[in-house]
């Protein structure tokens, strides 16, 4: 896993410690790798479209996750072509219309964007939480048009 990706899921890991409540739960999320051949059997759709000079990416996951816990957030991250983290956000909230999306923006390919949503658990089902993450955008829409 890239370093800010590690970074992100630590934090992710905090934000539930803290969420949990009087549970005992520790540790990292389950981090579930999105690709062209689970998207639709996890309940997810991913869209993409030329923007400007670049594209748009859209991440879009069920109010409920497989994993049955709520939707919670959605994120994004950019990478340049060293691998330097340009930025990174996630957001903790979703429009109840709309369902749990994330939305995010990359000039060429030549860049590496991330996108995720995040299903937690409660309580005592803590370490069920997960995040449904596409590492990279452009590797996944090559892979979508490749058939794989």
């Amino acid at each position: 896993m890239h370093r800010s990706a590690k970074q992100i899921a630590l934090a992710f890991s905090l934000f539930l410690s803290l969420s949990a409540g009087d549970s005992d739960a520790t540790g990292v999320p389950k981090i579930v790798h999105l690709e062209p051949t689970n998207l639709d059997r996890l309940g997810f759709t991913f869209e993409s479209h030329p923007e400007d000079k670049g594209f748009i990416a859209t991440l879009t996951g069920p109010e409920l996750g497989p994993n049955g816990c709520s939707a919670a957030g959605s994120g994004a991250a950019l990478f340049n072509s060293k691998g330097q983290e340009l930025m990174a956000f996630t957001s903790y909230f979703h429009s109840p219309t709309r369902g749990p999306r994330s939305v995010a923006y990359a000039k060429s390919d030549s860049d590496k964007l991330s996108i995720w949503i995040d299903y937690f658990c409660e309580k005592e089902r803590a370490l069920d939480s997960s995040r449904y993450y596409i590492d990279s955008v452009s590797h996944f829409i090559k892979a979508k048009e490749a058939g794989e």
